[in-house]
């Protein structure tokens, strides 16, 4: 066992149980939904296209920039320029 984890009992673990499922069912409808919008992408030609009750929207977004890739930025402190803000992220797994 990692000791850097708490050890819990069963009230947690119906818990990660039932949010393990959900991820998995998750999983399952976003590849179906993934596969009706590559359907809806080639009946729609590729083209931003409606019906009487749907809109599908072609989306264009230019790439991010690399500020890294940038010889003027170079040796420069961008942490002053930075949105505030932490982003913590949590995973469950299943052993």
């Amino acid at each position: 066992m990692n000791m850097d984890y708490i050890k819990r009992e069963k009230e947690w673990e119906n818990i990660a149980k039932e949010a393990y499922k959900a991820q998995k069912r998750r999983k399952e409808y976003e590849m179906l939904e993934k596969k009706l919008l590559e359907q809806l992408k080639f009946l729609s030609e590729n083209e931003s296209s409606e019906s009487k009750n749907f809109r599908y929207q072609k989306i264009e977004r230019k790439g991010s920039i690399l500020y890294s890739k940038i010889p003027q930025l170079q040796g420069i402190d961008l942490e002053p320029y930075r949105r505030e803000g932490l982003t913590t992220s949590w995973k469950l797994f299943k052993y």
